[in-house]
């Protein structure tokens, strides 16, 4: 039960920003969104951070210590979605 409830915990350390080419005009909500990042990324919505969708594009955070994971599995083409695009921003800091 311990290690069910530690799944579902928001994380609260630091955030690797990301990109998608899926704004509001093509249909992104934030639960839409969060769950094609779960899915694709294999990853827990607690591990997603900040959301921000904007009109042709959206970027979102993931937790540091999952984002080269997430990176990973997102880097090619996925299935139900080809077209989506998921990339890491560069740091300004």
């Amino acid at each position: 039960v311990a290690a069910a409830r530690a799944k579902h915990t928001r994380h609260t350390g630091r955030f690797i920003r990301f990109s998608i080419n899926w704004g509001h005009r093509k249909g992104a909500t934030p639960s839409r969104l969060l769950s094609h990042l779960c899915r694709r990324g294999e990853i827990d919505s607690g591990l997603v951070g900040a959301i921000e969708i904007g009109p042709g594009s959206a970027t979102f955070e993931v937790a540091d210590h999952v984002a080269g994971g997430f990176e990973q599995r997102v880097r090619e083409p996925d299935r139900r979605e080809p077209l989506l695009r998921i990339s890491r921003q560069e740091s300004t800091g």
